[in-house]
């Protein structure tokens, strides 16, 4: 397993998860992984016009705000997020999401979407802007 990937636990409603393109068959109350990279094309909306386009979306997103079923994310790539903020804020000053801001900040969504983590992620990322308006 990368220390990228997602685990989460399926929780139902139904018995059983099948998703046989991303190797994901599982039973209600047991985790599985996740490659963070992997997408899922989402046809356009019922009803929509002809010329409507598809979406591609990540699969960690797809699981979490496309489907009706329930999952629990149990562990993922930025295990820095089950910390204190404080602790969020010294791997941000130290640099080692400044590549991954938007994945960060949608993981903490997913969690416990705390505001004072957001406004960390948002501070480094005005920080990198200011300076590379800088350079």
């Amino acid at each position: 397993m990368s220390d990228r990937t997602h685990t989460y636990r399926f929780e139902g409603p139904s018995m059983r998860l099948r998703m046989p393109a991303h190797d994901i068959v599982v039973t209600r109350g047991n985790e599985f992984d996740v490659d963070p990279d992997a997408t899922v094309t989402l046809p356009a909306p019922e009803g929509a016009p002809d010329d409507a386009e598809s979406e591609t979306v990540t699969l960690p997103e797809f699981l979490t705000e496309h489907t009706d079923a329930e999952f629990e994310r149990v562990r993922g790539p930025y295990d820095i997020l089950n910390g204190t903020v404080p602790e969020l804020e010294e791997a941000l000053d130290a640099g080692e999401f400044d590549g991954r801001l938007d994945a960060l900040q949608h993981a903490e969504r997913e969690g416990e979407d705390r505001t004072t983590a957001h406004e960390a992620i948002e501070d480094r990322r005005d920080e990198l802007a200011d300076d590379s308006a800088e350079e």
